[in-house]
């Protein structure tokens, strides 16, 4: 029904409210945003009813416009929160897959166990997230994508330090066995035992012109010590040390 001009200023006003906040939104919010459609759905009613001198109906159509506007907004709020968290959770999904490889959850178990359990509370909350959006709850959901998120950069950085594990220390190769301080003169029929021919063994001196170093360090423990050709076999002889070489236990020919 036709009225008078009196609202036409409220109507005006109303409308000039709308374009202003139209251009709020970007281009990805503006397309999926099922209030942002009704809010152009409503403007060109609203506008439709003025020129036609509705304007009961077209004070009517701006009002519900601008509620849709405010839902608008709530609703490209909450998608802007949905997309940080869904980054944030690709991201820790991400750094919880490489700590996994690097066996953390044996390695470190305590932190793995509790950023895989904020990991989870993350996803849950994100579900809720997207509930609340569904229910066209706002409010919930932008409180549910930030819990989200926070929780799922917590466990993000509760990881991040995580690298491989040290590797082991090589085993040290095992060194030549240690050379003898002590010899027991055998009886070798085809070449007796002899100062000389002792100090010419590898593991005593190798070089038998030093077996003057062995009489003298062995020579009261001969019958004659002035004679260093009278060894016996079964005599004990200390192999002194002329390199600072370590010497220790007694030769064995086994």
């Amino acid at each position: 029904m036709k009225r008078n001009n009196k609202p036409a200023v409220t109507i005006v006003s109303l409308l000039v409210g709308l374009f202003v906040l139209v251009p709020a939104f970007g281009q990805n919010l503006r397309t999926d945003n099922p209030h942002y459609i009704n809010l152009l759905r409503l403007e060109v009613q609203a506008a439709r009813a003025y020129e036609d001198a509705e304007y009961d109906d077209a004070v009517r159509l701006a009002r519900e416009a601008r509620q849709e506007a405010a839902l608008a907004e709530a609703w490209a709020e909450a998608m802007v929160l949905r997309f940080r968290a869904n980054s944030m959770i690709t991201v820790a999904r991400n750094e919880l897959t490489r700590v996994r490889a690097l066996d953390a959850a044996s390695r470190y178990p305590d932190v793995y166990r509790t950023a895989q359990q904020n990991f989870q509370r993350a996803e849950r909350l994100f579900r809720e997230g997207h509930d609340a959006v569904a229910a066209r709850n706002y409010t919930t959901a932008d409180s549910r994508y930030q819990e989200s998120y926070d929780l799922a950069s917590t466990a993000r950085t509760a990881v991040a330090d995580i690298g491989p594990a040290p590797r082991p220390e090589p085993e040290p190769e095992p060194g030549p066995p240690p050379l003898p301080r002590y010899y027991v003169v055998r009886l070798i029929p085809e070449r007796r035992d002899s100062f000389s021919r002792i100090a010419e063994y590898d593991f005593v001196y190798g070089d038998a012109f030093k077996w003057r170093v062995l009489y003298e360090a062995n020579r009261n423990k001969i019958v004659n010590p002035d004679n260093p050709h009278l060894i016996h076999p079964g005599q004990v002889f200390e192999i002194p040390s002329i390199d600072g070489e370590e010497r220790e236990g007694t030769w064995s020919p086994d």
